[in-house]
């Protein structure tokens, strides 16, 4: 069945229509597909390899992502509410203005993401540090391999590795440094498996 038939398929299921169908996607071949705003709600994604998709504005609402191969997609202001993104690989993924707000980010890669202006609200699995860097990064922690990992702006850090850079070695701004190396800190003492909430405001 062809993915156009698929999402009419699904909409009919979507608009509780007879013969609708909710649509299964599990493990299916979607690298560089063009999902532009399709209306994926509910969808069952799960494993699917989306590795260079555009999504661009897609409703991802409640869907499936589990391990989902999201590698370099194109997500830029997609909705991903509430979506299951747990053990994804979202690495280079463009997820600029995207909503994840409530979404389950636990042990999902987000390695080099573009997470500008998105909304983390209430995500779960990641941890959104209130730093105001006059630089205009964003700080945000994931677990990913077992550990932590922070990010300010377009780098990613351990948290060995973060203590080292904002540590007394430090060149930049120090009242910025010390902020970051308490957010390492912060982010140090969480509990394992990414088992945190973003702030809900």
């Amino acid at each position: 069945m062809s993915i156009t038939e698929i999402l009419r398929l699904h909409a009919m299921w979507l608009w509780g229509e007879e013969g609708g169908q909710n649509a299964d996607l599990r493990w299916a071949d979607l690298s560089k597909a063009d999902l532009s705003k399709a209306n994926l709600r509910w969808a069952d994604l799960s494993k699917a390899d989306l590795s260079k998709a555009n999504l661009r504005w897609a409703d991802l609402r409640w869907a499936d992502l589990r391990w989902a191969n999201l590698r370099g997609a194109d997500l830029s202001k997609a909705n991903l509410s509430k979506a299951d993104l747990s053990k994804a690989n979202l690495s280079k993924a463009d997820l600029r203005g995207a909503n994840l707000s409530k979404a389950d980010l636990r042990g999902a890669n987000l390695i080099k993401a573009d997470l500008r202006w998105a909304d983390l609200r209430g995500a779960i699995g990641i941890i959104h540090p209130p730093i105001n860097d006059p630089r205009g990064y964003r700080c945000i922690a994931v677990w990913h391999d077992d550990q932590w990992r922070i990010a300010a702006g377009c780098r990613w850090f351990t948290v060995d590795e973060g203590r080292r850079h904002w540590g007394p070695g430090y060149v930049g701004d120090r009242e910025i440094g010390d902020a970051y190396l308490a957010a390492v800190e912060w982010a140090a003492q969480q509990p394992g498996e990414g088992d945190v909430h973003a702030p809900a405001d």
